[in-house]
């Protein structure tokens, strides 16, 4: 996965081994600026922190959903994050936990 910065046209990093499908969302969180979550067709939800020191490090945490996921998000304040699968149904994740 690569992040890029539209606003300057370059880079930011790569990912490697975050997702071994198709990523289909990718979300950062307002209040924590240097976390996102990205989700998959691999069923996984990442915790990412795009600041990390090194390429391994850059996976804060990581969910397996029951189904191939569609979307995802953070719910704002609560320590808690989303995820939608492709066959819409809807999975509440603790971020601390994973479960």
């Amino acid at each position: 996965m690569i992040l890029y910065d539209l606003r300057k046209m370059r880079i930011l990093h790569t990912f490697h081994n975050t997702h071994s499908n198709d990523v289909t969302g990718v979300t950062f969180n307002t209040s924590k600026q240097n976390l996102a979550l990205t989700c998959g067709e691999d069923y996984l939800m990442n915790l990412i922190d795009i600041k990390g020191d090194k390429a391994d490090d850059f996976i804060e945490a990581s969910y397996t959903a029951s189904q191939p996921l569609a979307k995802c998000g953070f719910i704002d304040g609560t320590g808690l994050a989303y995820c939608i699968s492709t066959v819409n149904t809807l999975e509440i994740v603790d971020l601390e936990e994973m479960v």
